[in-house]
């Protein structure tokens, strides 16, 4: 690595830390030497060459080719590589993710805000198609060993509105989310993790577009070498030569640098860098957290690059076009037969009507079987294909093609979850990548959705209604997690059985239910009613610890909402307070009533088993109770006698206890 070394790397000042004139020079001459640690290590070639098999048939112009001096060899390439890829790309991001913003504390408000979050991320998922960027993210950590995805600002986004302070008509902003090859993020090559403190983010973008932003740079910026002016530099290490036209492109690659907080640079640095050491819009990090984010199968082990096992896969791939262009050349050499007589045979030919010949000789002629090929090379190309599924770690009920021996929904759905469980690393990478995203999207939010804005939010019961919001409505929101579920959730006949098991255990109440856990394996549908009266009784809590009286409802569900506000009274400061203790009794009190005397009918529907008094016969239901208005039995029923004194042999009193006044 001694060739790539640079006098400009020993100095005494950070490159980051540079006065802002000077920065551009830094950048440039990080970006050059990016692309020439990426030529001279061969990791170039590396991307090329796995392109190169995952887009064989375009690169192959979509047919069997001719090779040798006269055409007599026959190139056949059956792509099995990006075949057994986008098995895996499947199994990965198929299923709809699901987020779960957690807040920074538990009390209603925080909580309020992160069924808020999730609906807004689902938003974004539904209008935004992130889904799609963050499959696309995935496809190229297959192929490509790595992808990228970058998430920022834009304020050019968003519908207009007028501000208040200026009266002037500006946009809203939003959330922009690009994907990105490894070959556009520019980074430490020094590092041995993925870790890096800095990147520099190359896109393409118009240049008209560039100078409009920048008028006072228009000329500067018109100058720019643009896509096709960069074709020599293209034709020798660019991945995407192929794409090159003949006509002009007004693309010019647009560089934006993002460095961290650290201690060298405590509010980190954010720069937007248009090439020839011409820097503009300097700045502290404008984000919580860096906006670029990875997602590989796995780390290539003393580098900051991915590893991946399409580079495993690329060796097969090449073995079965040998042996597929030779079986191809030999059934086109020898296909049509040839028939072989001796010499001196006076072999005679003679047309008959309806196509038929009469072949008379001295010697029956031979058919010349010069195209068989040997049963050793389809055995070895069976055995390469098989090969390449244990590298990917597909099987035969991944790919459609389950064997004989597997008829049972249980067996075919263990089978395919190993798949599953074989793939984790990159499983558990997507997952990362999903929960770096969804949380940049409600930090930018809370950052700047200073104005309000409406989104189409999907609630609980799956009703879309439009919601209006500020970034003050997620004040409380810290982070979002994304759960993939149980690798059987995944799969078609894990959900089967899943769905089958909860019917016969009788967890399955609707055919709502039912369908949903068929097509997406959640178990959301049977928790919603749990999950809502939770977050009811948290809020009564706190409304109760305060001594704000609360009222109870018949169709709570009176048990949990009296164990739940038992712990009201389990600090001392509050059984201290006289209001606290007068209304969360008073509320308990409430539903111990509802339950002594509501309608049995009603509770009996809700799932509630009504309270029966001490020494009561059970009530059936519907049966009205004795204290219930108009029940003509409540005036046959007189009250039972005092007991009395025994010293006195007068009648209890409240007032003397029998006592003789």
């Amino acid at each position: 690595m001694a060739i790539l070394q640079t006098p400009q790397q020993k100095k005494d000042t950070y490159f980051a830390a540079v006065p802002d004139d000077e920065l551009g020079k830094e950048l440039e001459r990080k970006h050059d030497f990016y692309y020439q640690f990426l030529f001279r290590t061969n990791i170039l070639s590396i991307w090329k060459s796995l392109m190169d098999k995952y887009y064989q048939g375009a690169w192959r112009n979509a047919g069997m080719r001719m090779s040798g001096t006269q055409g007599e060899f026959r190139i056949v390439d059956v792509n099995d590589f990006r075949n057994v890829l986008q098995h895996v790309l499947v199994m990965t991001t198929s299923q709809r993710l699901a987020f779960e913003p957690r807040a920074v504390n538990t009390d209603y408000k925080s909580q309020a805000q992160t069924l808020l979050a999730r609906g807004l991320l689902d938003y974004y998922i539904r209008e935004k198609h992130i889904d799609e960027k963050l499959t696309k993210a995935t496809e190229y950590a297959l192929w490509a060993m790595e992808g990228w995805v970058r998430c920022v600002w834009n304020p050019n986004e968003g519908d207009p509105y007028v501000t208040g302070e200026t009266g002037e008509n500006v946009k809203t902003g939003d959330v922009e989310i690009t994907v990105h090859h490894g070959i556009d993020i520019i980074r430490d090559t020094s590092r041995m993790d993925a870790e890096s403190d800095w990147y520099i983010v190359r896109t393409w973008k118009n240049r008209f577009d560039i100078a409009a932003r920048f008028p006072e740079l228009r000329d500067e910026i018109l100058k720019l070498p643009t896509f096709t002016d960069m074709r020599d530099w293209l034709n020798e290490r660019f991945l995407y030569a192929f794409l090159l036209k003949l006509e002009d492109s007004d693309l010019i690659p647009v560089y934006e640098f993002y460095h961290r907080r650290s201690d060298a640079l405590p509010e980190g640095k954010y720069a937007l860098w248009l090439g020839n050491r011409l820097c503009r819009v300097v700045s502290a990090l404008p984000y919580d957290r860096m906006p670029v984010f990875r997602i590989s199968p796995s780390d290539w082990e003393g580098t900051c690059f991915g590893y991946s096992q399409a580079c495993d896969l690329a060796v097969v791939q090449e073995n079965l076009d040998m042996i597929d262009s030779s079986i191809a050349t030999n059934q086109n050499a020898f296909g049509v037969q040839n028939v072989w007589a001796k010499l001196g045979s006076e072999l005679n030919v003679t047309t008959l009507a309806g196509g038929l010949n009469l072949i008379k000789s001295s010697e029956k002629p031979e058919i010349l079987q010069l195209c068989a090929s040997p049963q050793e090379i389809f055995a070895h190309r069976a055995n390469l294909k098989s090969d390449m599924e244990r590298l990917a770690g597909i099987n035969s009920v991944t790919r459609g093609e389950p064997e004989a021996s597997l008829r049972s929904g249980n067996a075919l759905a263990f089978i395919q979850s190993m798949a599953i469980q074989f793939n984790q690393g990159l499983q558990a990478s997507y997952a990362r990548l999903c929960e770096n995203v969804g949380t940049a999207i409600i930090d930018m939010l809370k950052r700047y959705a200073d104005a309000p804005r409406i989104a189409a939010i999907v609630g609980k019961d799956d009703q879309p209604f439009l919601k209006e919001f500020t970034k003050n409505d997620l004040s409380n929101v810290s982070r979002v997690l994304v759960d993939l579920g149980n690798p059987l959730q995944r799969t078609i006949a894990g959900r089967v059985q899943m769905a089958e098991t909860l019917l016969q255990n009788q967890m399955v109440k609707t055919p709502q239910q039912y369908l949903t856990v068929l097509s997406t394996g959640k178990l959301e549908a049977m928790t919603r009613s749990t999950e809502t009266s939770l977050m009811l009784i948290k809020d009564e809590n706190e409304r109760l610890s305060a001594g704000e009286p609360v009222p109870a409802v018949i169709t709570d569900e009176h048990m949990l909402h009296i164990q739940e506000h038992r712990c009201v009274m389990d600090k001392v400061e509050w059984r201290q307070n006289p209001d606290v203790v007068a209304a969360t009794l008073d509320h308990i009190q409430q539903h111990i009533n509802m339950l002594a005397t509501g309608d049995p009918v009603l509770l009996s529907v809700i799932g509630q088993q009504p309270l029966q008094a001490a020494g009561a016969a059970p009530q059936a239901a519907g049966q009205m109770s004795p204290e219930t208005p108009g029940n003509v039995q409540a005036a046959n029923i007189k009250p039972p006698s005092m007991p009395e004194n025994p010293l006195t042999g007068n009648p209890f009193d409240t007032q003397t206890g029998g006592m003789p006044q």
